[in-house]
């Protein structure tokens, strides 16, 4: 492994984590929950410290850390969608939330595909061969 290879997983997995929690710990911040808040934190960190801790065992499995970390951060936003949706403003501060483009159903089937991707990656990379990974 080289060290530009983990300044990339770093790059990926922040990109992953934080962008894929961001907004639930806004969106906790908004409803006044810090529960989602917190909880959207912790998520976030495990899945940043998990995707490193897996990427420095296996660094040549790239793909399925990226993959698995895709994975994780739809499943909790499924489940953070639809137990939050209904308490999500319209507009917060005159800015809108994006709500009125997509109801809890879409958000649930973009979370779905976003999941579908993430096994995508994880399959496309344990059927490649040693020399493809390289």
């Amino acid at each position: 492994m080289t060290n530009t290879q983990e300044q990339g997983m770093t790059g990926g997995l922040i990109g992953t984590a934080g962008g894929g929690f961001a907004w639930l710990v806004i969106t906790g911040f908004v409803i006044g929950s810090p529960l989602v808040s917190l909880l959207a934190v912790i998520l976030g960190l495990v899945c940043f410290a998990g995707g490193m801790i897996l990427f420095r065992a296996r660094p040549e499995r790239r793909l399925t850390v990226v993959g698995l970390a895709i994975v994780w951060t739809a499943l909790f936003n499924v489940v953070f969608v639809n137990a939050v949706y209904d308490q999500i403003p319209d507009s917060v501060g005159g800015i809108t939330t994006g709500k009125g483009a997509f109801n809890s159903f879409s958000l649930t089937l973009l979370m779905a595909a976003l999941a579908v991707s993430g096994f995508a990656l994880v399959a496309w990379d344990l059927m490649r061969t040693e020399k493809q990974r390289q």
